[in-house]
C-alpha cells in the first residue's frame, strides 16, 4: 500500500507523530490483510515500533465505557438512560451527598453523559490535570463541587472526559464491582478480548509499550 504509507508518512511529519500502526481487515471475515507499522515506539532511545508494540487507546475506552452502560441496562440494572445520575434518587446519590453542587448538575442523567450533552466539565479547561495526586472519587468530588455548567443539560456538545469519568462510578454502583473487573467480565472477555489494563505511571509501563506524549505539551519532533 504504497500510496497509503505516503500519507501516513505526511501526516505524521505535519502533526508530529511518533509512533503509528495500521491493520486492514477484510470486511467480511474480519481477518487481517496487512499491518504497517511506522515511527519510533521510544523517541529518545530510538526503539523502533512493531507489532508487538503496545498503544494506549485513550478516547476509544470510552465505547467501552458505553458498552458497559448499555449491558447494566439490558440486564435490567439501569432503569432507563434518562435515569438521573446526582441527588435525591438518582445513581450516586450517596457517593455525593456532601457535594455542594450547582443546581442544574441535578439535572443530568445517564444519555446527557453518554452524549457528551451535560453541559460541564468540558476538555477545554482541563480540569483532569489540575488533581492529579488525589484518588478518581476525591478528584470528582472536586470537580463536581467547584465547576459550574456552561448549558442547561441536554442543550449543547461539550466533549467531556470528566463526563465519562463519572460514568465509570455509574457502572461501579449498579454493577457492583469496580470499573475495570465489569468491562472485562461483561464486555471484553465474551468478545474474546483479553485487554491489558494500562497503568499510570511510567515506571509501570509494559515493556513493550510505546512511550505516550500528551498532544497540548509534546515536546517529541517525529524523525
Amino acid at each position: 500500500m504504497p500510496f497509503v504509507q505516503r500519507e501516513i508518512e505526511e501526516v505524521m511529519r505535519q502533526e508530529d507523530i511518533p509512533s503509528f500502526q495500521i491493520t486492514v481487515f477484510n470486511s467480511s471475515s474480519f481477518n487481517p490483510i496487512t499491518t504497517g507499522v511506522f515511527g519510533y515506539a521510544n523517541v529518545a532511545e530510538r526503539y523502533l515500533a512493531s507489532t508487538n508494540s503496545i498503544y494506549r487507546i485513550a478516547s476509544i475506552s470510552k465505547v467501552i465505557t458505553a458498552m458497559c452502560i448499555v449491558r447494566l441496562l439490558s440486564n435490567g440494572r439501569l432503569q432507563s438512560f434518562d435515569q438521573r445520575v446526582f441527588g435525591s434518587g438518582g445513581i450516586l446519590q450517596y457517593e455525593y451527598a456532601n457535594v455542594n453542587m450547582h443546581p442544574l448538575l441535578y439535572e443530568i442523567t445517564v444519555e446527557h453523559l453518554l452524549e457528551h450533552t451535560s453541559g460541564g466539565w468540558g476538555n477545554v479547561e482541563r480540569l483532569e490535570e489540575e488533581r492529579r495526586e488525589a484518588s478518581p472519587s476525591d478528584f470528582l468530588k472536586f470537580a463536581i463541587g467547584r465547576y459550574r455548567p456552561v448549558s442547561w443539560p441536554g442543550q449543547q456538545f461539550y466533549y467531556s472526559n470528566i463526563g465519562y469519568m463519572i460514568l465509570g462510578k455509574v457502572i461501579e454502583r449498579l454493577g457492583g464491582m469496580n470499573y475495570e473487573l465489569f468491562a472485562q467480565r461483561e464486555v471484553l472477555i465474551p468478545l474474546g478480548i483479553y485487554a491489558k489494563i494500562g497503568k499510570q505511571r511510567k515506571y509501570d509501563a509494559l515493556w513493550d509499550e510505546v512511550r505516550t506524549f500528551l498532544s497540548h505539551n509534546a515536546i517529541c519532533k517525529t524523525l
